[in-house]
């Protein structure tokens, strides 16, 4: 098996790491991980990856690849592969600010969707886009899925005085967690909207600031990013982007932390799904905080829905589909 990742710390190669530990065991795996930070000297991102991919040499016949939409751009479908799977995360069109090249990147998607015998999206929402363009009965949808056993053990140790006094987090304020600091995941305008004598804002991970920050970005690894989440009074994701899921917004549903997002592809479906509350542009951040806050079963509806996909479901689901793949023609 040929298997085709994305070297970010986005959520997409976190899902596809995911699927590689899941069949690593029963599977002769061959990773070509495709890298930003290769191939400078080409100036689209695209281009990076069709020249990685097509200067890709291997003598090993494959007789299954699991590929991503990058390496649809990068011309993957040249390999002589019998059986082909395509992870299908999200679909954003501006996220290229060049038009001509939107619009043929567009084309190649479109006209390569069919050419997979299964495609895996990861929401509802993205089964109906996907279904515009190829055939419906092959595609499946795994959701984003968590560690929760370990999660839940951060969780229960948690010392969340402790945990405020070494980020020097006050205790007389709402504790908003605003997700990545991304201008396309919205927390400016979390910040904008949040009255800060009365909200105290956390970013952490990823940022996109062309100066210092003017709140609270903390670097962290996982262990304490889950705490951060369970400490959070409120977590408020006002995305713009076409979101495949939101893995922030479901960790912190398994963390007891309610969420407030905007009701953008996935994570819209999250949300609902979830019982959360949705923002909407003029709406008073302020009062669906409130709402949120003062809804005593909110956090236990988010818990209940988020923590049900586990290792478990996740392994499971994966397992029948590579299976199904394995044995073309069998349903799933």
């Amino acid at each position: 098996m040929l298997f085709v990742s994305q070297k970010t710390d986005r959520g997409g190669s976190v899902y596809e790491e995911e699927v590689r530990r899941v069949l690593e065991d029963d599977y002769d795996i061959e990773v070509l991980e495709l890298n930003f930070k290769k191939n400078k000297i080409l100036q689209f991102t695209k281009l990076k990856y069709y020249y990685q991919v097509n200067s890709y040499k291997t003598d090993k016949k494959h007789n299954i690849i699991i590929a991503n939409k990058e390496s649809i751009y990068a011309g993957i479908l040249k390999k002589n592969i019998q059986k082909k799977l395509l992870i299908f995360h999200h679909y954003f069109n501006e996220e290229n600010r060049y038009p001509v090249l939107r619009r043929l990147l567009k084309k190649s998607l479109i006209s390569n969707l069919n050419k997979f015998d299964y495609i895996v999206v990861v929401a509802e929402y993205w089964k109906k886009f996907v279904s515009r363009y190829a055939d419906e009965n092959k595609v499946h949808v795994v959701y984003n899925s968590f560690d929760t056993v370990r999660i839940n053990g951060i969780k229960h140790s948690l010392n969340k005085v402790g945990f405020r006094e070494k980020f020097k987090i006050p205790g007389d304020k709402i504790i908003v967690y605003g997700g990545n600091a991304l201008k396309i995941k919205g927390y400016e305008k979390v910040l904008h909207l949040l009255d800060k004598n009365k909200y105290f804002v956390i970013t952490s991970g990823s940022s996109d600031a062309k100066k210092p920050l003017q709140h609270l970005h903390l670097s962290l690894n996982y262990e304490e990013y889950i705490q951060l989440l369970c400490t959070a009074d409120i977590t408020v994701i006002l995305s713009d982007f076409h979101e495949g899921w939101n893995r922030i917004a479901h960790e912190s549903l398994i963390c007891g932390t309610p969420v407030v997002g905007t009701d953008i592809a996935g994570m819209g479906e999250l949300l609902h799904k979830a019982g959360q509350m949705i923002y909407e542009e003029g709406a008073s951040l302020d009062e669906l905080i409130t709402q949120s806050l003062n809804d005593k079963d909110l956090p236990k509806r988010g818990e209940k829905y988020a923590s049900q996909f586990n290792l478990a479901y996740f392994s499971e689901k994966w397992r029948t589909i590579i299976s199904a793949v394995d044995n073309a023609g069998e349903s799933i």
